[in-house]
């Protein structure tokens, strides 16, 4: 018995294959769970991007709004003039 447990294993080698095979088989709560920490770390690196994003829409908001108003007040004191 000693040489057919050395050829073929011991009891170990069914109880490693059936954990290989459990390995390759994902059940859906596995894939769910895969999922949504791919998604955390996704969003996790894009939060130093998100940042730069709010500070560039800020800066063109401010510029736009910026040379918004400045031609409003243009259009309206070229108007003023042209009357006199």
């Amino acid at each position: 018995m000693g040489v057919l447990s050395t050829i073929f294993g011991s009891g170990d080698v069914i109880s490693k294959g059936m954990d290989l095979i459990d390995s390759f088989h994902t059940s859906d709560a596995e894939m769910i769970e895969a999922k949504t920490k791919a998604k955390t770390d996704l969003m996790t690196a894009y939060a130093p991007f998100k940042i730069a994003q709010r500070i560039m829409a800020t800066m063109f908001s401010v510029t736009y709004i910026g040379t918004y108003i400045l031609v409003i007040v243009m259009t309206f004191l070229g108007k003023r003039c042209n009357r006199r």
